[in-house]
């Protein structure tokens, strides 16, 4: 059984468009502050019900989770986001970004995520991010 499964999440910013990694990473078009980004998910850490940051076709029984960790960091050119949980939900890693890039542009509220995670529902607009870039990191099993 598994006790935690983390992820990966690589941004660049299109002023660094490498036609290498057009397919591994998702670009933006806007300067990201690794550490506006890690404040703005930082509340995620816990235990919530994510039930706003799943697909309606999610065939989970409940969207209650552990997020063990997020973690922020610059590689060069890149931000990588680190994501640990006990379980994640279906595209909850990617409604979390899309979330968080959302904030970070200025299309959402600072608050956004904070809400979300207060005030679960299945009905909520969903922000999902490009697949691109995201990697399952690790399985860690008992």
């Amino acid at each position: 059984t598994a006790i935690s499964r983390s992820y990966l999440y690589v941004i660049k910013n299109k002023k660094d468009y490498n036609i290498y990694d057009r397919n591994y990473v998702t670009y933006v078009d806007y300067d990201i502050n690794e550490k506006e980004l890690q404040e703005v998910l930082n509340p995620l850490v816990g235990v919530h019900n994510f039930e706003s940051f799943r697909t309606a076709d999610c065939g989970a029984e409940h969207a209650v989770r552990e997020m063990q960790e997020i973690r922020v960091y610059r590689e060069a050119e890149k931000i990588v986001v680190y994501i640990k949980a006990n379980a994640f939900v279906k595209s909850m890693v990617r409604i979390i970004m899309g979330s968080a890039l959302a904030v970070c542009k200025g299309i959402r509220d600072k608050d956004y995520i904070i809400k979300k995670i207060k005030n679960p529902n299945s009905l909520d607009e969903k922000l999902v991010a490009s697949p691109k870039g995201l990697y399952l990191n690790e399985i860690v099993y008992k």
